[in-house]
């Protein structure tokens, strides 16, 4: 059987495998995205940058409050309990 040391370190490693695969996942969409966003003309400066806040972590585009449109609840509301009347075409048989 193996010892309790053995146990832990085979944990620590898989957890430091599997970090690092999530960590290649996470670079290669944020690839895609700042690509995306380049080809929509919506390139972010902190992107363009590499900003980086005080912790080490990555400024997401959009995350200021300056960025938000007011959302208007009761359109929203309207819109979600409009029932549309069925269409007059039945489907095909």
């Amino acid at each position: 059987m193996a010892s309790l040391s053995d146990i832990q370190a085979m944990f620590s490693a898989a957890l430091a495998q599997h970090e690092e695969k999530l960590e290649a996942k996470l670079v290669a969409r944020d690839d895609v995205i700042e690509k995306l966003m380049e080809w929509v003309n919506l390139q972010d400066a902190s992107l363009k940058t590499g900003k980086k806040k005080a912790d080490g972590q990555k400024v997401q585009p959009g995350s200021s409050q300056l960025n938000r449109t007011p959302i208007d609840k009761g359109k929203a509301l309207e819109l979600r309990n409009h029932q549309h009347p069925p269409s007059p075409i039945a489907p095909p048989l």
